[in-house]
């Protein structure tokens, strides 16, 4: 149990070793936002793996920003939750504002 921990606190350190000096290395980051290479925001930015995993997690549907994009059936995109709330409507069902919304309308098609 010991060698697992050990070996856990090897890995984490390793990598928080490793993000700054593929950022350092890449250099692209600093130009974008402007900060010094110094700053966590710039040492720890992991917008180069991002990438990659998203592309594994895509491939169990799910989206790494699920209010820009929501993975649906066979794979296909659609807009989530940052525009219109969409998604999140359809899945919850009909509220009493929507049974009211509903009914005003139909009352105003039978004026017409």
């Amino acid at each position: 149990m010991k060698k697992r921990i050990l070996t856990f606190i090897g890995l984490a350190l390793l990598a928080l070793s490793l993000v700054p000096l593929i950022n350092l290395s890449l250099g692209k980051v600093q130009k974008k936002t402007g900060e010094a290479w110094w700053h966590r925001a710039v040492l720890y930015n992991l917008d180069f793996a991002l990438p990659y995993w998203s592309r594994v997690l895509y491939g169990f549907g799910i989206s790494t920003s699920p209010s820009q994009v929501t993975i649906g059936r066979d794979g296909w995109l659609y807009l989530g939750d940052q525009y219109e709330q969409t998604l999140t409507v359809t899945r919850r069902g009909s509220t009493p504002a929507d049974v009211e919304a509903a009914r005003k309308i139909a009352l105003a098609t039978a004026g017409w």
